[in-house]
């Protein structure tokens, strides 16, 4: 009986541990994230979410729901995962359906950015007011029918003696004021006053000594107004103005670089604190560094440190913003300066169809240079109107060519070539990826 009785408990514990060895089987299988996607995102969500690499239970539900979104959220949380990384903090706003927004530890983000307006000489003025001197208080009553105009510009929280001030009744972005246009310089300390204004709506521009360009206030490329009342006296928000004379030193426009891993380097900026620096893919809308994640004290950044993997050959985009001690902008690049890597993996060209090319016979043949040293390559196809579909993911070929029969609508397409050894060694050209309309 006793014999029998420890068969009796050896059978449970038996199943236990066939249970607990199947449960711990099937949850360390994972999958890689190339594969898990496959024909359900646009080929480039490739490119966005391959820092997931090996996906956990968190980053399948991550994937699985957003699946379900419409294509814009889609790329904007995928987005967010490619700048930012996976977190749970993302998971959950993604669950709730909120805005991710990265949260910034000090400098506080002006509501309305300020841009440079390269300005050509426009007509004479239908009407000049100067000012009429220093700014004071009480002000002056305004003429009848008419109001008056009062403010300050500053640069780096210090006042700007003789800076230029213009007041536009009508503002072409590309050619300056047109119609009445007032003008005026401030004094030295950094105010400015017009008397006996138009009632009307303007735009505020400034120029500060040394800059070549005029600032403004705008939303979205669209100049601000400001509004001057019948016998009252506006008075316009302090502006803060900003130089254009931070020098970027390497890589120097239109440079042609060898590693893949830069140091992004530039002049010291004599009151700058530290200096914020972007970093871009040229053609897509994809940010490397930015912000907060491109802060550094030095005048130089050092790409290895900041970025989880080198550069691809490709061109890219830089430039870099000085702040003060009161994280207050105060200087910028003049414009972005433009290079090219020449590293690993190589790009090769793609021949045909062209990007923009329209088709109008089929079968059609993708067409592309060999690269040496290529045992196979993988072509994806995406139809991207009337519909989106997927119409080749990734399928190999042993030819530097594929013929294919398609129906009319508008696609893009890329190739990636491998050695023996399964390893990417190539890439078309193209980011984004070459488009072209099947007639």
């Amino acid at each position: 009986m006793r014999k029998n009785t420890f068969y009796l408990l050896r059978i449970p514990i038996v199943v236990f541990i066939v249970m607990v060895f199947l449960f711990s089987a099937v949850y360390s299988q994972t999958i890689n994230v190339k594969d898990y996607i496959k024909d359900k995102f646009p080929s480039v969500f490739s490119f966005y979410l391959s820092s997931l690499e090996d996906l956990d239970s968190y980053e399948k539900e991550f994937i699985d729901l957003l699946e379900k979104l419409p294509e814009e959220k889609q790329e904007y949380y995928a987005k967010e995962v490619y700048k930012n990384g996976f977190s749970l903090e993302l998971l959950e706003k993604l669950k709730k359906g909120e805005t991710f927004v990265v949260k910034t530890k000090e400098k506080p983000k002006e509501e309305v950015p300020e841009e440079d307006v390269a300005l050509t000489p426009t007509p004479s003025p239908t009407a000049t007011l100067t000012p009429a001197g220093p700014t004071q208080t009480p002000f002056p009553a305004p003429a009848a029918g008419t109001g008056n105009v009062a403010g300050k510009v500053i640069w780096n929280d210090q006042p700007v003696p003789d800076a230029e001030v213009k007041l536009c009744a009508k503002m072409n972005i590309f050619f300056g004021c047109e119609g009445l246009e007032l003008n005026g310089t401030t004094d030295q300390e950094g105010c400015y006053f017009f008397a006996n204004v138009p009632p009307g709506k303007y735009v505020f521009l400034v120029r500060i000594p040394g800059e070549k360009n005029w600032t403004y206030r705008a939303k979205f490329m669209t100049p601000i107004k400001e509004t001057v009342k019948e016998g009252e006296t506006l008075i316009v928000k302090e502006r803060s103005t900003i130089k254009s004379n931070l020098k970027l030193s390497y890589p120097m426009d239109k440079a042609d670089i060898e590693t893949t891993m830069p140091i992004l380097e530039w002049d010291a900026y004599p009151e700058a604190t530290y200096y914020e620096v972007a970093f871009q893919y040229e053609t897509l809308d994809v940010y490397l560094l930015s912000g907060d994640r491109g802060r550094t004290e030095e005048p130089k950044l050092d790409v290895s440190k900041m970025l989880p993997k080198p550069l691809q050959s490709g061109k890219y985009v830089w430039r870099v913003k000085a702040y003060n001690a009161h994280h207050t902008q105060i200087a910028k690049s003049r414009h972005d300066y433009h290079f090219v890597v020449i590293g690993q993996p190589p790009l090769f060209k793609l021949l045909s169809p062209a990007d923009g090319e329209v088709v109008r016979t089929m079968p059609l043949t993708l067409g592309w240079d060999a690269w040496p040293g290529t045992t196979y390559y993988k072509v994806y196809l995406v139809q991207d109107k009337p519909k989106r579909e997927t119409i080749l993911s990734f399928v190999k070929t042993w030819e530097n060519s594929h013929t294919i029969t398609l129906e009319p609508g508008e696609y893009h397409w890329g190739i990636d070539a491998y050695d023996a050894n399964d390893e990417r060694i190539g890439k078309g050209e193209g980011l984004p990826l070459p488009h072209f309309t099947v007639k």
